[in-house]
């Protein structure tokens, strides 16, 4: 058990950079009106995020390396094109009458994401998960995800919504399996 407390602080810098980037690109996501800034931050979250479980294997194993490239691909590559062509054959590139405008979503987004890392320093989480951006990712991800679902009327922009809160799914799940 200590060993795996070592391992993971040792990947911890990793993983908060990697959950710091997704954080941010939230808020990239929440303040942008142009359609392509947010389906190349869901990707890029996407693919921050798919490195993640080849971090956590202690020992490799090809199955762990197929799915995350598989994800990366899918996530990077395989979704935001599709995107790209479905905005091209709708002639759409931004997003002009939000159901909840670009500036509340953001200030929302931020809130949200002072909330959950206040939230996260209360939590009784594994001691291998302390000073971790885990759960408070987890959270930001989710709730901006619901914000951006449920707060864009375009329907591209709803599928980038759908898609970071899976992302915010997926942290959670890192968080409930590993350590």
């Amino acid at each position: 058990a200590v060993a795996g407390v070592e391992r993971w602080s040792g990947m911890n810098e990793t993983m908060n950079l990697l959950i710091g980037l997704a954080m941010g690109l939230n808020l990239l996501a929440l303040g942008s009106s142009r359609l392509p800034t947010v389906i190349r931050a869901m990707s890029l979250q996407g693919v921050a995020l798919g490195v993640m479980p080849l971090l956590l294997e202690e020992h490799f194993d090809w199955r762990v390396s197929l799915v995350a490239v598989a994800t990366m691909a899918g996530k990077g590559i395989v979704i935001p094109t599709l995107l790209r062509r479905a905005m091209r054959a709708a002639q759409i590139d931004r997003e002009m009458t939000p159901f909840i405008g670009f500036v509340p979503s953001l200030l929302l987004g931020a809130s949200a994401t002072i909330v959950s890392v206040a939230l996260s320093e209360a939590l009784p989480l594994r001691p291998e998960h302390a000073g971790s951006l885990l759960a408070a990712g987890a959270f930001a991800t989710v709730f901006t995800g619901l914000l951006l679902l449920t707060g864009r009327a375009k329907a591209i922009a709803q599928v980038c919504g759908y898609l970071i809160l899976e992302n915010g799914i997926a942290l959670l799940a890192v968080l409930a399996t590993f350590g």
